[in-house]
């Protein structure tokens, strides 16, 4: 489940809306018939209407493989997508749509790939993309929620395209074979990825639980965009080397991992240069060398760790960022979907058979994976972070009697990692609240916080943000007359009072000469 899938907040003290469950997009803007639509739960199970209650096991694999290659189109490794352009469908089906809300320009399927942020595997922070992927400057936040920005470089700070079930089990090839290959260019299967999270520390190890991630053995993989740790790679409880990602990309990967174990269930000859392996999952699976898909006619090819990833696939509940990438994947560019997305615990019913009934549809069945709302605030014990940040429309300069303008800022609120949706913050200044009709007085350098009333508790900002309070040439120029007009005042007054003074003495001595006269 993907952390900081974070959304702009609307207005000053005003309620930001919920966004609608299963839609990547403003409440405002009807997705039925775009790229964009969810399905619904009779949509999806009219795709796997082919399926029966109670399949399970082998029967249930060999059905999911028809299923899923059915209308799927073989995209291109570097694009993600049918297009030439490098990363193109990574755009779209990685874009954090909470973030980056759907625009009215978009719906025609010309999507944006700048000026928008992406969920990134070994990542718990969105990656703001200024101009493309791997080049110029990116954004993200870090732990404290204040926006950082720096440059993309090669081999450090970059995106790799991932392969979750690694290409060397089953589907490598020699001269780059894979991205000839139906299997080595599914995106189900690739994410975009931070680089030292997939270089250095999945590789192509298998994923599971690090037994001891203070041993001696066990490195902490650390970002090279964001500095955080994505990861251990270290041994499990059976001394097996594995990679334990952030707990947060632990369901996404099991269930990338379940779909290509369903899909490449057996092997098959698409072509004389596409050839689809055989793949299967399993418990006890060691780092070894490269397995090229016709090795994998007669043994399918294992990866794990099993147990774990089943697990994962429990404990990481399926998210609203899946939900939309599987359906955008499925209306915009690859035509098949994840079944492990729309149904996590099939998962058991296909590789732990032993231990399940088998699917089931209808009133007795689940529904399609519909992920917990974070946004109920009933949970006193939560722990809540707060923080804002400015928009394009920012303004940071302020003249006297001017009104404070809040549109260019939008504020986000974090219960136990997870984003709520629907809260009312307000907007200070010092212990000044600031509103629309508040009229700005005062002068320098001041900082805006928010704060936020929920669970009985009030929950301040962790960061702030600047503006300047000036006078403007008029008010300027004013302030110098009425200050002359001042001085003017003064003058004048102590010019008479020197007249009268004057006077009184001349008089005083001209009284004292007549009596000398006398």
């Amino acid at each position: 489940m993907k952390l900081f899938t974070l959304i702009p907040i609307i207005f000053l003290s005003c309620s930001a809306g919920n966004i609608p469950q299963k839609a990547p997009t403003s409440s405002s803007l009807n997705t039925e018939g775009t790229i964009y639509y969810d399905l619904s739960k009779e949509e999806i199970e009219d795709y796997y209407s082919t399926l029966s209650n109670g399949d399970k096991g082998e029967e249930l694999l060999t059905k999911l493989q028809s299923i899923l290659k059915e209308g799927q189109t073989k995209l291109k490794y570097e694009s993600g997508n049918t297009s030439s352009t490098d990363w193109d469908g990574y755009y779209l089906f990685e874009r954090n749509f909470d973030l980056s809300p759907l625009e009215e320009s978009e719906l025609g399927g010309n999507y944006k790939t700048s000026g928008i942020r992406l969920n990134i595997l070994y990542s718990s922070s969105p990656i703001y993309i200024d101009n493309k992927i791997n080049s110029g400057e990116y954004k993200y936040y870090d732990e404290d929620g204040n926006i950082v920005t720096a440059q993309f470089s090669s081999y450090t700070a970059q995106f790799d395209r991932e392969h979750v079930f690694p290409k060397s089990y089953g589907f490598n090839g020699s001269n780059d074979a894979y991205k000839k290959y139906t299997a080595g260019c599914d995106v189900h299967n690739l994410h975009a990825g931070e680089h030292n999270g997939n270089s250095s520390g999945h590789k192509n190890y298998p994923y599971g639980n690090v037994a001891n991630k203070n041993a001696s053995s066990t490195k902490a993989i650390t970002s090279g965009l964001t500095g955080e740790i994505v990861g251990y790679l270290g041994n499990n409880a059976d001394g097996i080397k594995v990679f334990e990602p952030l707990d947060e990309n632990k369901g996404d990967i099991a269930r990338s991992i379940f779909y290509m174990a369903a899909r490449y269930h057996t092997y098959e000859e698409i072509s004389s240069t596409d050839l689809s392996p055989s793949l299967t999952l399993a418990d006890g699976v060691t780092s070894g060398g490269t397995v090229e898909p016709d090795e994998t006619i007669s043994s399918p090819c294992a990866y794990g760790e099993l147990s774990d990833l089943l697990e994962w696939n429990v404990e990481d509940p399926v998210s609203e960022y899946e939900i939309h990438r599987n359906n955008l994947i499925y209306n915009s560019i690859q035509g098949n979907r994840n079944p492990f997305i729309d149904y996590p615990s099939w998962a058991e019913a296909c590789f732990t058979p032993e231990k399940s009934e088998g699917i089931s549809f209808g009133e007795t069945g689940e529904d399609p994976s519909t992920p917990d709302n974070p946004s109920s605030p009933d949970d006193p014990s939560a722990t809540y972070s707060l923080f804002i940040e400015q928009t394009d429309d920012f303004k940071s300069t302020y003249y006297q009697f001017e009104q404070f303008d809040p549109s260019g800022i939008k504020a986000t609120l974090l219960k136990d990692n997870e984003l709520v949706t629907d809260f009312t913050y307000t907007l200070y200044m010092g212990e000044q609240v600031m509103t629309e009709k508040y009229m700005i007085l005062g002068l320098g350098e001041k900082e805006i916080t928010a704060k936020v009333e929920i669970d009985g508790k009030i929950i301040t900002s962790t960061n702030s943000l600047k503006i300047k309070l000036e006078l403007s040439l008029i008010q300027i120029y004013t302030l110098v007359a009425i200050i002359v007009a001042i001085l003017i005042v003064i003058i004048l007054i102590m010019v008479m009072s020197n007249k009268r003074k004057n006077k009184k003495k001349i008089k005083a001595f001209s009284n004292k000469i007549s009596k000398s006269k006398k």
